[in-house]
């Protein structure tokens, strides 16, 4: 006889406002399975691939900003969620982790499919839970709702992330019995009273030379108003992935003018940030080595990294109510005209820069970026797609980039972006590198196509980040243990997965072909071949034009 509380999962998860559930296929977890599977109140989807499926929740749940469930079977199923884990963790994105077991007693017995799965995610989930293992007493039950009570509420708190609720399975996990959800439940809610930044927080700021900076966030409608108007004050820093590189007047190619030697007139007295991280090394280290800096933080959250190792004010509470305050300031106007020359100059080199260079992937993500609608959805992997469109900006605000940049690893592309879609509906691109598609194919391996998924993908045939970064360039090993020489196309995984595709390998064809491309749906794929060789020359050759500029 099945538990009722366990039945009751998915009632209270609706109750609770959740819609979505990813269920991956196993016998351990049948019981949670024909729970979520019967219940109207959700959208289901079964991925087989858990490392995929993980990825594709936090696809989900980064459009919805609620948890998204995951469900599997014991052993070596729940290891796989790890990698996703580990990113909604750092990116504060909320999940809810159900992981079938054996019953306690057959741990370390040799059991099938048996791991010691409690605490299995260790330090990257908020908190891990133990549901108690099928006790059919009342206080079981009420401790086992409690359990998935306090486990949803804390996933969406101030500081959102992924929780793991483990749940131990006795047989027999499939039962002919006609199982009714409980209609009430007792559920909870939760409000968050902040109060916003008085102007005695901000007073009459002593520092004169201060700098903006904007991370890795959700484009909110209202903030991008506030910081147009201060852009006309002081240097606004803006990353790709904050979704604000759009605004007229924002500091956006900061990353290719911050590599060579840099003049006094562009170092602050005080950063004042908000947004999780930054993609740009070369303003870390820039900031890293500011004497006497000091930097203000704005966060909603509990969690306040010192990424400059200057951090002498964090300021809980909405950027909008600061952000309003800052503008009454008295600024250096001389320090804006720095940043905002060099801007300007970068700017304008760009727009020529490819002219007379041979094709490849960096002009390849220029041309896209011109050419993608205004309103559109866009994922970036990691390594070099992701650098170049820090690079280059985005046009318009309805331009939202998503990148996994909480661990900033090539797993789960696809996946992500295939999420992303699912719930969204909206066109969406990914661009991605070579390793981290083939990488990442399993995100297209199930029943679930997404309606709107253009992919375009830059195969230089290897890492080839590892020929544009001074340690590995030099070493005699790079290719065999660094860029890893693979001779991989696409064709055949699109035959795979019926997709329409093209591959290319001249800047005519991507002019021609992608527009047709662009304005089709479906799932769809451009594989845009170039070489590695080329590619490190054109980077270099800007990079150090640039440094000349």
């Amino acid at each position: 006889m099945l538990s009722q509380a366990l039945y009751d999962i998915p009632q209270l998860l609706h109750l609770l406002g959740l819609t979505d559930v990813i269920i991956s296929p196993g016998s351990r977890s049948a019981p949670l399975t024909i729970a979520f599977s019967r219940h109207s109140g959700f959208k289901k989807y079964v991925i087989p691939d858990e490392r995929s499926a993980a990825f594709v929740a936090l696809g989900i749940s980064l459009q919805s900003q609620k948890p998204t469930v995951l469900v599997c079977t014991s052993g070596s199923a729940a290891y796989n969620y790890a990698p996703a884990v580990a990113e909604a963790y750092y990116q504060q994105v909320p999940l809810l982790v159900l992981t079938a077991d054996r019953p306690p007693e057959w741990i370390d017995q040799w059991d099938g499919q048996t791991i010691r799965q409690q605490n299995i995610y260790g330090q990257h989930v908020l908190k891990s839970f133990q549901l108690p293992s099928t006790d059919l007493s009342d206080v079981a039950q009420w401790h086992m709702l409690r359990i998935v009570n306090e486990a949803t509420v804390l996933s969406m708190g101030d500081t959102p992330g992924p929780v793991h609720i483990n749940v131990p399975l006795r047989e027999p996990l499939y039962t002919s019995e006609n199982y009714q959800y409980t209609e009430k439940l007792k559920f909870w809610t939760q409000d968050t009273v902040r109060a916003s930044p008085s102007k005695n927080l901000v007073g009459s700021i002593k520092y004169r030379r201060v700098l903006l900076l904007v991370g890795q966030q959700n484009y909110v409608p209202g903030i991008d108003e506030l910081l147009a108007k201060l852009a006309s004050l002081i240097p606004v820093v803006c990353d790709a992935q904050s979704n604000y590189s759009h605004l007229e007047n924002v500091i956006t190619h900061h990353d290719l003018f911050l590599s060579g030697q840099l003049s006094e007139e562009l170092r602050p007295e005080l950063v004042i940030s908000f947004g999780k991280s930054i993609i740009s090394k070369n303003l870390k280290v820039f900031l890293r080595n500011v004497l006497g800096l000091e930097h203000w933080h704005i966060t909603e959250t509990d969690f306040t990294p010192d990424t400059f190792q200057s951090l002498t004010k964090v300021i809980r509470g909405r950027a909008d109510s600061l952000l309003d305050l800052l503008t009454d300031q008295d600024y250096n106007t001389s320090y804006l005209t720095s940043w905002r020359n060099l801007q300007v100059k970068t700017g304008n080199y760009l727009q020529q820069a490819f002219d007379k260079q041979d094709f490849g992937e960096f002009e390849a993500v220029k041309i896209l970026l011109d050419h993608l609608p205004e309103k559109v959805d866009i994922h970036i992997s990691n390594s070099m797609p992701i650098r170049y469109v820090n690079f280059l900006g985005v046009h318009h605000a309805d331009q939202h980039i998503f990148v996994n940049r909480g661990t900033s690893g090539i797993d789960g592309t696809v996946s992500t972006a295939v999420g992303s879609c699912l719930y969204s509906g909206n066109k969406t691109v990914l661009v991605t590198g070579d390793l981290a598609f083939f990488y990442d194919r399993n995100g297209l391996w199930h029943n679930h196509p997404p309606k709107d998924l253009l992919i375009i993908l830059l195969n230089n045939h290897g890492g080839g980040i590892f020929g544009m970064i001074p340690g590995p360039r030099s070493q005699p090993e790079i290719h065999d243990y660094f860029i890893t020489d693979q001779k991989l196309s696409a064709e055949h995984t699109t035959k795979d997965f019926n997709m329409e595709y093209i591959r290319i390998n001249t800047r005519e064809a991507l002019h021609q072909e992608l527009p047709s491309m662009m304005a089709k749906k479906g799932l769809r794929l451009i594989e845009i071949e170039t070489q590695t060789s080329v590619n490190q020359e054109v980077f270099d050759k800007i990079k150090s034009e640039i440094k000349a500029l």
